[in-house]
């Protein structure tokens, strides 16, 4: 693996490790609305639970991938300072693409993020995924499949199957 790659999966699991702990810790407490329900109270669910599932196995893969990478990353700067060799500013337009495609990614959900709250899920998913795939430089057809099928999923795992209304 190049510095680049390790660099970017440190900073993208640190960035999930610590994200899971915001999400457990802050957002699902204080935004997530407890409702009694007479089938959940025999069986100790609320409406907290499965966001807490969520972010402890995200904090759980986000743990299992800096333990992979940091050794990772302190070889790799080990091998930088014996050899000397310093890189320099982006050569040409695929280091610049490389440099700029985290912001546009980010920008992309800010626009899903707007849509889902202003339109719904199925349009803001139907806008943004292809956004984001042509960003990622995803051509394969079956991609685009896949993603708007785990949309669909998605969509009615939550609406249909928890009963979890999304606008």
């Amino acid at each position: 693996m190049d510095s680049k790659m390790i660099n970017r999966d440190l900073v993208t699991y640190s960035a999930l490790w610590f994200g899971s702990l915001f999400l457990y810790f802050w957002v699902i407490p204080n935004h997530v609305i407890l409702r009694a329900f007479a089938w959940t109270a025999d069986i100790g669910f609320d409406g907290r639970t499965f966001p807490q599932i969520l972010a402890v196995c995200l904090f759980i893969v986000a743990t299992l991938g800096l333990v992979k990478t940091v050794p990772l990353v302190l070889k790799a700067r080990k091998a930088k300072r014996e050899s000397g060799a310093e890189t320099g500013a982006a050569k040409n337009t695929d280091d610049l693409y490389t440099q700029v495609l985290p912001l546009l990614v980010f920008l992309a959900c800010v626009l899903f993020v707007v849509l889902f709250s202003t339109v719904g899920f199925l349009i803001a998913a139907a806008v943004a995924t292809p956004i984001i795939l042509v960003l990622l430089k995803a051509n394969k057809w079956y991609y685009y499949v896949i993603a708007y099928a785990f949309a669909g999923v998605l969509y009615l795992v939550f609406t249909q199957l928890l009963r979890v209304p999304i606008p």
